[in-house]
């Protein structure tokens, strides 16, 4: 195995492409002037404080640290991207740990904190703002003084004071009409959810129920309280709300676009409008690459990439996302194609985009060389590049972090045949990841197909006997599972029982939808309940393998007209099941 040479700008395969990594980073000379600020939570005398402390502090975050005229201020999903990195667990931070912090966002200023209580009632907000270059000597102190209410209506001017003492310039900050109850609430849970957590239905509730009332209800109502089956009207409505409460701040776009970046679509007027207002923030930019993915104009999405790097040059993440912006570029050439469909003078440009990927991807790691997250991103970025050296980054990222999502996900990727070809290096990738299913998307079906085609059934019933043990709760895993008893065992006892589980987990699965729908024709005779099943799968999914199942039922049900019309609905969606038998059935040609 070849160990990565963290300082390395060239491997065999880039060299081939005559692009040299390091000319690709050193030509984007960052933009002068630029400004940018954390604000982290604040340490409370009292424990039971800590919730609306949080809730103040981010309040102050969003509408300072997003005000557009900063350029390098920290996302607000990130905050939990430096647990890992930093050793810590919560945005409690202050001394060199907060000045460790600033640094790993690329930040020119933070700010610390402290919730003093004074008596029952009665508190002082204390704030420190430092700058990242001279941490130890506070450039501005506020206080607000008094009771919860007292503080609340001070958060304004407070916000106000910092960007003018960033940023020079003079800010207009919103008022708010949150309650203290209401500011607890939004401090209670972290930034943004890790996989395996989940908010009480009380709370979401809640959240949804104030979203209206403030931009900060708004954002944390969108990272904590949609489910994962996301109703797209809510979710829209939930971005159109956020754009009218903060119209002006780069923060917003910014999580508007990293969560869903479709939801930009109908909003790209104004936010290019804003972009153009302020061209050297690195949040706006990385809104417009968003965009410009949503649109599949990945060459855009890489010049407004370079634009956010160039803002903020050392924050690792906008790094990481312009190694993404080349690979939604280098999708757009190939379109889905394998290798072998490629033509000569595409991958001339190929190779070309890809060693730029990955030289985005090893400065990610250069600056944070502590986070698995961009050891994992490198590994996806160098495979393309050098197999080499992608499982080496992948094996820097677990040694880091045994858990990151992105490291266990990649590295199941990275042993598939058309990789490495290392079916025991797969097979122990597979065995850990279903060890963590808990604290990842597991993807059992992947699973399935790579060792049923390596004939290794051993490993794969124990890998997903595990994996539903470790995560009983996931759906997909249940569904899955369930399908490997029902269809290669046999075992209708064991499946039954899991599909009813994946759709008490999820009532949309369409696997598990499909697999008691077979169920129930095959095996109880229950055509009515087993048509109405097929129907649903279809409608939850319409691909190919579900127009098929539902085109065999109907014609082996004496509707061969309607069956024949799905099997060539299937054909059309690239369904080449030879053996399936909706063509016998239908008399249609696989």
């Amino acid at each position: 195995m070849a160990r990565i040479a963290v300082n390395a700008v060239q491997s065999k395969n880039v060299a081939a492409t005559n692009a040299d990594p390091a000319l690709y980073v050193g030509a984007l000379t960052p933009f002068q002037g630029g400004t940018g600020l954390v604000v982290f939570d604040p340490v409370c005398d009292a424990p039971g404080d800590n919730a609306f402390g949080a809730g103040l502090t981010r309040w102050l975050h969003l509408h300072g640290a997003g005000h557009a005229t900063l350029e390098q201020s920290a996302p607000w999903g990130t905050f939990r991207n430096m647990e890992q990195p930093l050793g810590v667990s919560n945005a409690q931070l202050t001394g060199p740990k907060a000045h460790e912090g600033a640094n790993y966002f690329g930040v020119t200023h933070f700010v610390t904190s402290r919730l003093r209580r004074l008596g029952a009632e009665n508190f002082r907000l204390e704030l420190s703002l430092h700058t990242t270059k001279a941490p130890e000597k506070p450039l501005l102190s506020l206080q607000a003084t008094g009771g919860r209410d007292k503080i609340i209506a001070q958060l304004p001017a407070m916000a106000a004071k910092l960007v003018q003492a960033v940023d020079g310039k003079a800010a207009a900050m919103p008022k708010t009409s949150l309650s203290a109850s209401d500011f607890a609430l939004l401090g209670k849970y972290p930034h943004k959810l890790k996989y395996e957590e989940t908010v009480a239905p009380a709370d979401a509730k809640q959240l949804l129920a104030m979203q209206h009332k403030d931009a900060l209800a708004a954002l944390v109502a969108r990272r904590l309280a949609f489910n994962d089956n996301r109703d797209s009207s809510a979710w829209f409505e939930n971005a159109r709300t956020l754009a009218r409460l903060a119209p002006q701040n780069a923060l917003v776009w910014s999580d508007i676009a990293n969560q869903d970046e479709q939801r930009l679509v109908p909003f790209a007027t104004p936010l290019e409008t804003l972009a153009a207002k302020y061209p050297h923030s690195a949040l706006l930019a990385f809104a417009e690459m968003k965009l410009a993915s949503s649109r599949n104009q990945g060459a855009a999405g890489v010049q407004h990439a370079e634009r956010a790097v160039r803002a903020a040059p050392r924050n690792a993440l906008m790094w990481q996302f312009l190694s993404d912006a080349h690979a939604d570029q280098a999708g757009d050439i190939r379109r889905g194609r394998y290798a072998r469909n490629v033509r000569r003078d595409e991958w001339q440009k190929l190779n070309a985009i890809y060693a730029n990927g990955y030289a985005s991807a090893l400065q990610a790691t250069r600056l944070a060389p502590k986070d698995a997250l961009m050891w994992a991103e490198l590994a996806s970025a160098a495979t393309f590049v050098d197999v080499d050296e992608g499982l080496a980054a992948l094996d820097k990222a677990l040694q880091l972090d045994p858990n990151n999502p992105a490291a266990l996900s990649w590295g199941m990727q990275l042993t598939q045949t058309k990789w490495t070809g290392d079916i025991e290096r797969y097979v122990a990738f597979a065995r850990d990841a279903a060890k963590r299913a808990d604290k990842f998307p597991f993807n059992a079906y992947h699973v399935i197909n790579v060792l049923r085609a390596a004939e290794r059934t051993q490993d794969l019933v124990w890998i997903l006997e595990t994996a539903h043990k470790t995560a009983p709760k996931n759906a997909s895993i249940c569904a899955e599972l369930g399908q490997w008893y029902h269809y290669n065992d046999r075992n209708y006892a064991k499946a039954r029982p899991l599909y009813h589980a994946a759709l008490k987990i999820n009532p949309q699965n369409a696997s598990a939808v499909n697999g008691l729908a077979d169920l129930t024709y095959f095996v109880d005779g229950n055509n009515a309940e087993a048509e109405r099943l097929y129907r649903l799968a279809y409608k939850l999914r319409p691909d190919g393998y579900n127009a098929a199942n539902l085109g065999r039922f109907l014609a082996l049900t004496g509707r061969k007209a309607e069956g024949v019309k799905l099997a060539n609905e299937a054909k059309t969606l690239g369904f080449e099941d030879k053996n399936h038998q909706v063509w016998g059935a239908t008399g249609v040609s696989p």
